[in-house]
């Protein structure tokens, strides 16, 4: 369409590029305000459709039971110390491939959780989602980070309960295959921790009755110490043969799965943040090219 008489070319043309961005320099305010709306409108819609962040942490400690630690004073270091195992034993049967392997099988990881299409991407999943460390007084915290992704835009917390549940069935199945793996090895470790205070209770009382034997001028009860260490061994031999007896390793959950769960702030805020900076960018490009091709209040008017 020709330009009108006596209007410079590209302004008040409607198929010029001038007159097109003198047009949209106009309506500047409404442009920037509906892109600014558009923009905040599919921030907040794909917030709603990304997946949350969800944490359920339980912290096991190791070595607290009834087990012989030394608790009536005798000296000996190998009988007087913890049957239980320590925190770092427990830390790295968790990172096993066996323990993994039953948590996935336990859980049924596979059918709850995309993507997972054979074993070794499982192991991974839980390699990535489970962390465990060593604390103080031989801790063992055992953390779990799981993703859930909601089921629809307005069912925010129903979708989330997917992560909330699968997070704290990773955190049962944990400690209950720890609890298993360490029951069978340290079954063989108490067994031998009796049998070595039940020999040294042999071995004393043996003592005894060989001193008492060859010194015929002593009487034949047995003496103060031999009395005290007597004791004290036939203690510690009944606490080790009820720990023998124990069906599991001696440990105890401080906080247990079922705590409730906190949500990890998703990415909402920084897609604010680029659709805010894509708008400021869009004001910017049409306000170079506003200026570039002359405001409309200054084009001159016709004849």
């Amino acid at each position: 369409m020709p330009s009108l008489p006596g209007s410079p070319v590209g302004v008040d043309s409607h198929l010029s590029i001038g007159g097109l961005v003198v047009r949209l320099w106009r309506w500047r305010w409404w442009a920037l305000a509906t892109a600014a709306a558009v923009c905040v409108g599919a921030g907040l819609l794909s917030s709603l459709a990304l997946p949350r962040r969800y944490e359920a942490d339980t912290t096991v400690l190791f070595g607290v039971g009834d087990t012989a630690t030394g608790s009536l004073g005798f000296a000996d270091d190998r009988l007087g110390g913890t049957v239980s195992l320590s925190a770092d034993v427990a830390v790295s049967l968790i990172g096993t491939r066996r323990i993994r392997s039953g948590v996935a099988a336990q859980v049924h990881l596979r059918e709850r959780v995309r993507g997972l299409d054979d074993l070794d991407e499982t192991l991974a999943y839980l390699r990535r989602a489970v962390a465990a460390r060593t604390g103080g007084s031989g801790q063992v915290r055992i953390t779990c980070r799981t993703t859930g992704t909601p089921r629809g835009l307005g069912a925010r917390a129903t979708g989330d309960e997917p992560a909330r549940d699968l997070a704290r069935d990773i955190l049962q199945a944990y400690v209950s295959l720890l609890d298993e793996e360490l029951s069978r090895i340290t079954r063989g470790e108490r067994a031998a921790t009796r049998k070595a205070l039940d020999d040294q209770f042999r071995s004393t009382a043996a003592e005894w009755e060989g001193t008492a034997r060859s010194d015929t001028s002593r009487e034949r009860a047995p003496p103060e110490w031999a009395t005290a260490a007597l004791t004290q061994l036939r203690v510690r031999v009944e606490l080790a043969r009820a720990a023998e007896r124990r069906a599991g390793p001696e440990f105890h959950i401080i906080d247990p799965p079922a705590t409730p769960l906190h949500a990890c702030s998703p990415r909402p805020p920084l897609d604010m943040l680029l659709a805010a900076v894509a708008v400021a960018v869009g004001y910017v490009v049409a306000a170079t090219f506003a200026e570039a091709y002359g405001s409309p209040s200054k084009a001159p008017r016709a004849g």
